[in-house]
């Protein structure tokens, strides 16, 4: 039985982690859009080139020792202010 392969093509991501992230590690997340959430957390958006690129991601957050609390993909792209206000208008 084969494996299943991993999706091609680019993905747009949103990470959401518990806290906010000390501007210093921003820089661990070149590309990508941190944003601080008003409810104390952190987002992470923007587009992955593959799995490989969103593990090693999530693998930097591990390292970090940063709560993960969200991740979602989709294949649309999102404005940084529709992403924002998508995490900020939750009850």
């Amino acid at each position: 039985m084969k494996a299943p392969r991993a999706e091609q093509g680019s993905q747009h991501i949103t990470i959401r982690i518990r806290g906010h992230l000390p501007d210093r590690y921003f820089e661990s997340f070149e590309g990508l859009q941190v944003m601080k959430l008003d409810q104390g957390e952190t987002l992470i958006a923007g587009e992955v080139e593959d799995q490989a690129q969103l593990f090693g991601l999530i693998n930097r957050i591990r390292d970090l020792g940063i709560p993960l609390l969200e991740i979602n993909c989709c294949e649309s792209k999102f404005t940084s202010e529709e992403t924002e206000n998508e995490y900020t208008n939750r009850d």
